[in-house]
């Protein structure tokens, strides 16, 4: 939990980049929030906790229409189709 997030950050911290991580479980987000902090590089990692379809909308208002460079999915199963379309 929050390894990708982790190694996506220190890829993207030289050329101003953030990640924003979206966690289900209100556990998971603890874990990463804590593991990001530990790694040194939560100045560059937002941890969002909901799901896609919840919270995806309101991160363009948050954080522009053209803040997003890439898309990293990482679910369970085939949920990635339906969330990619958001």
């Amino acid at each position: 939990v929050g390894y990708s997030a982790m190694n996506i950050a220190r890829a993207v911290r030289p050329h101003g980049g953030r990640v924003v991580s979206l966690e289900v479980d209100p556990m998971h987000v603890t874990i990463v929030r804590n593991m990001v902090e530990y790694a040194g590089v939560s100045d560059h990692v937002d941890v969002w906790t909901g799901y896609c379809y919840d919270v995806i909308p309101h991160l363009l208002d948050i954080y522009g229409p053209h803040s997003i460079g890439m898309v990293f999915m990482d679910q369970k199963g085939t949920r990635f189709h339906t969330d990619l379309q958001l």
